[in-house]
């Protein structure tokens, strides 16, 4: 038998790597950016101080930070796409060396392979997100692990801990990693296992592991308080950056299974999958031999943590796949190995055969097996190019870009947009990001009173879904959007104004405590009432509520809280409406947020019905969007559709948990109506 060994495996490698970097630069901007991204984008675009202190508790503000210093180079959606592109680069490098460092050259040459043209990683590399730099913390914490604790010395003791930092400021389930680590070497060193490789992890090994350990704990405790204090439950600790919608989760209501993540890291058909799961299997018992029995080990107690773990943890919001992303190295790297066994049973098998090819048949038996799972990934890849999901089938990114383009040049000023799913904030706030300002302004910046005539919009995600109102007639449209089900509709409108005041008010967020409590209702202006929502204020938590009137005709509300970020609303006298009719609403504002309606102040229309009980999600109510203005103000404006069973509607200006040391200002709200009466 020949000796196996590639004299020119740096150069393949380089080779690997340059194939990575063109499959995720190819078409990156290609695909609109997804409702995660958006927001990755609006966090990016702050200092880095209030990334800081609005992170979501369990998404960690790394990748936002260096969001925000990539976006230095153009804020668009290629530059929000470009970390990604360069961490998955990087962890093919990385899983090159956690491969040699575990088995071999070879086995590590093949993972790196593996992940090259792995659709899911790919995916995730295309993405504005943090997976693909969980992954590449993920593999180099495993390397340093190991060079730290299983090999002689503590070279590798540094790096460990920085990349340990690195995972876990990119996302909280990187706790896992290091809880398998601790657990491996624990029960290992406890138990004596390490003893047949010639392994002696020593007194002062452990203690340095521990000390590592504690610093990782010192340097992650900012977050670890936030997560304790905000989300952890006896029920779960696996929760949402957004309300999730219904559909969602009732797609990943659990952790995924084993199965499941490995058909979707497999490339999600069946002769994939079989063929993934043969080598895979071929890597276990490849990796059964004495040399290499201790890296199995700890690959499947790294595996296995995060399941057993959800064997006593349940989560009770949306969980997705992508969650555990930080496996899938673990899988290519067995896949890898059983690559390498089958390469040296080839060799064996057909050594006199391939005698003929002298010192080329190597390279025959080697390019061979890489050759089949190149050929297996061409679907799954094509499928993701062409923008659907090959775990799923469906529609991987919906084409907002081109439907939003579409709208701005087609619809005109006082047209209503309408969601099919109006409990969900993503499609809406990906349509406010698409549409420009010059769109905004044209559609939204009007004077409803001088219309005759007006259209709706209606967006059905994923269904052809008509204008719900009799008096709107539809008209085709000549244009396709694919899971998009767009609909157009339009009616002659007769618009009156319901009068709410003509007072200018601000609420602003104090901390000065000095001031005390005061009654409610204090220089309010004539036709609204402040109300506290009990709903949005955490038990135990209290609200001051202190009113002052400053000079001119400005009136203003102040608010300190002693703890948290209580929620609260001025809200206006109620208003007869006239049931499935048009209606157009508008108000000032300064000190709003892309955001607006989930992390600053806003506005929004609460429309009632006969008893007076506020109506839920109601379909066809349009959403806020908000157009800057000359003079340094705001012009946040919504029309739509008033529900069938409302009989009345409060406009409310808000503000919300999380927004704290800014003055908002809110100016001239109106309110029309279609009346044809």
């Amino acid at each position: 038998m020949w000796k196996i060994r590639f004299k020119n495996i740096n150069y393949l490698l380089v080779i690997i790597i340059l194939v990575t970097l063109f499959l995720r630069l190819y078409d990156l901007g290609g695909k609109s950016l997804a409702y995660d991204e958006i927001y990755e984008m609006f966090m990016g675009k702050k200092d880095i101080s209030y990334i800081i202190g609005h992170v979501h508790p369990l998404h960690s503000p790394l990748n936002q930070i260096i969001t925000h210093c990539f976006l230095s180079l153009g804020k668009n959606d290629v530059v929000l796409r470009l970390p990604s592109v360069l961490w998955g680069v990087l962890s093919v490098g990385a899983i090159y060396l956690m491969g040699k460092l575990l088995f071999g050259k070879k086995e590590g040459l093949f993972a790196a392979f593996l992940l090259c043209i792995s659709p899911y990683h790919i995916r995730y590399s295309q993405e504005g997100r943090m997976y693909t730099l969980l992954v590449l913390a993920a593999i180099l914490s495993m390397y340093f692990f190991w060079q730290s604790f299983l090999k002689t010395g503590k070279k590798g003791l540094p790096g460990y801990i920085i990349t340990s930092l690195l995972a876990l400021y990119t996302q909280f389930f990187a706790v896992f990693i290091l809880l398998s680590q601790l657990i491996f070497l624990g029960l290992g060193s406890s138990l004596s296992l390490f003893a047949g490789w010639g392994i002696k992890i020593t007194r002062k090994k452990l203690i340095f592991f521990f000390a590592a350990l504690l610093i990782i704990l010192i340097a992650y405790s900012p977050q670890l308080v936030s997560i304790i204090r905000h989300t952890l439950s006896a029920k779960s600790f696996a929760v949402c950056t957004v309300a999730a919608e219904e559909s969602a989760l009732k797609q990943y209501p659990q952790p995924p299974s084993p199965g499941k993540l490995f058909w979707i890291y497999s490339g999600a058909n069946g002769t994939n999958s079989a063929v993934y799961a043969t080598f895979f299997f071929l890597g276990i018992l490849g990796s059964l031999p004495k040399t290499y029995r201790l890296a199995l080990l700890y690959l499947l107690v790294y595996s296995a943590i995060p399941f057993v773990c959800f064997l006593f943890i349940t989560p009770t919001t949306i969980f997705s796949p992508r969650y555990f992303i930080f496996l899938l190295p673990v899988c290519y790297l067995l896949i890898a190995r059983g690559m390498a066994a089958a390469w040296i049973g080839v060799n064996a098998i057909f050594s006199k055969k391939l005698a003929s090819f002298g010192k080329y048949n190597r390279y025959i038996t080697a390019c061979f097996i890489p050759v089949l799972f190149l050929i297996l990934d061409v679907k799954p890849l094509s499928l993701y190019y062409r923008n659907y999901a090959p775990w799923s089938g469906r529609v991987l990114k919906t084409d907002l870009r081109s439907m939003v383009g579409f709208l701005g040049r087609s619809a005109q000023p006082g047209d209503a947009f309408l969601l099919a799913r109006p409990e969900s904030e993503m499609p809406r706030l990906t349509l406010n990001y698409y549409l420009t300002e010059d769109q905004k302004k044209k559609l939204f910046e009007i004077e409803p009173q001088s219309l005759n005539e007006t259209g709706a919009w209606r967006i059905g995600f994923g269904r052809q879904a008509p204008i719900h109102s009799p008096d709107f007639t539809p008209v085709k449209i000549n244009q396709d959007f694919k899971n998009l089900g767009l609909s157009f509709a339009k009616a002659p409108v007769t618009v009156k104004e319901l009068a709410i005041t003509n007072s200018n008010f601000a609420v602003d967020r104090g901390e000065d405590y000095g001031w005390g409590d005061t009654t409610a209702g204090n220089n309010i202006p004539d036709g609204w009432e402040l109300r506290q929502d009990d709903s949005q204020t955490p038990p135990g938590y209290s609200l001051d509520l202190i009113k002052e009137d400053y000079s001119g005709d400005n009136k203003f509300v102040k608010v300190t809280d002693h703890v948290s970020h209580p929620h609260f609303t001025l809200a206006s006298r109620m208003l007869p409406v006239s049931p499935g009719k048009r209606y157009w609403f508008s108000t000032r504002i300064k000190g709003s947020e892309d955001f607006f309606y989930l992390f600053s102040p806003g506005s929004k229309i609460v429309f009632l019905d006969s008893d007076l009980n506020p109506i839920s999600h109601p379909h066809d109510t349009g959403f806020p969007v908000k157009i800057a203005q000359a003079d340094g103000w705001e012009l946040l404006a919504q029309n739509g559709f008033i529900p069938s069973s409302a009989r009345y509607a409060r406009i409310v200006l808000y503000e919300v948990n999380g927004w704290e040391g800014k003055i908002s200002m809110f100016s001239r709200p109106r309110f029309f109506i279609d009346s044809p009466d």
